[in-house]
């Protein structure tokens, strides 16, 4: 297990992260298993938010990287 930065997660592709298997908790303290699908940077865009894709069960589901509080690297 390895807990990382959001600035970090940012890199997916680069770090070969992809498809890696974590556990993301929110501010909300929700915890979701999942692994890493991919990141969309929204270049400081104010009406946009930047978003962490992830897979869960063959679904996508997307979360707000200003949400996540801790991220853990599993395998």
């Amino acid at each position: 297990m390895k807990i990382v930065t959001k600035d970090f997660i940012k890199n997916i592709e680069r770090l070969k992260l992809w498809q890696k298997e974590v556990k993301i908790t929110t501010k909300d303290k929700d915890i979701l298993l999942c692994r890493l699908d991919g990141f969309t940077d929204k270049n400081n865009d104010p009406s946009e938010r930047d978003v962490l894709t992830t897979t869960k069960n063959n679904n996508y589901i997307e979360v707000f990287l200003d949400e996540i509080e801790r991220i853990e690297i599993l395998d």
